[in-house]
């Protein structure tokens, strides 16, 4: 059956991770099917069904270690000099991300002007004030074991 989400609920079970979700569920043959005998497939009240959520398009979105945002401010690195942008957390992640080699496993997926290839100060708490002359250092870290989170499966 095909069906549309009409509300999620606003908060996750704290035990199980699951989130209440009401579908509208769209069967023109159920209109047909009831007050006489039909082998169509109708969803009836009662019925246990297992969804499958699909998106229509993929939304390139930033992510940064949740670390380096502070106070609603994001310090970049350009040319030795450090400046501040403002941006706005719009959920967050746990887990290791590939290609990333950064020990991290909490990241922010933020709306902000980033360019790809721009450099971020990942320790917000530093104190570096915009203007500030920096000598940036990338640095190699060990990898985590564990997969990358599926940014499908979280929700804002």
């Amino acid at each position: 059956w095909q069906a549309s989400i009409t509300r999620i609920a606003p908060e996750a079970d704290p035990a199980s991770r699951t989130i209440t979700v009401y579908i509208e569920v769209d069967q023109p043959e159920a209109q047909s099917a009831f007050g006489r005998a039909s082998s169509a497939r109708v969803l009836t009240p009662g019925m246990f069904v297992l969804g499958v959520v699909t998106g229509r398009e993929l939304e390139r979105q930033w992510v940064v270690p949740r670390r380096a945002v502070r106070g609603g401010r994001l310090m970049l690195v350009t040319d030795g000099v450090v400046t501040s942008i403002p941006v706005e957390v719009k959920f967050t992640l746990e887990g290791t991300l590939a290609g990333v080699d950064l020990p991290d496993d909490q990241w922010a997926v933020i709306d902000g002007p980033l360019r790809d290839g721009q450099r971020i100060v990942v320790d917000g708490s530093t104190s570096l004030l915009d203007g500030e002359r920096v000598d940036p250092r990338v640095i190699a870290m060990p990898r985590h074991a564990a997969g990358p989170p599926d940014p499908r499966e979280a929700a804002p």
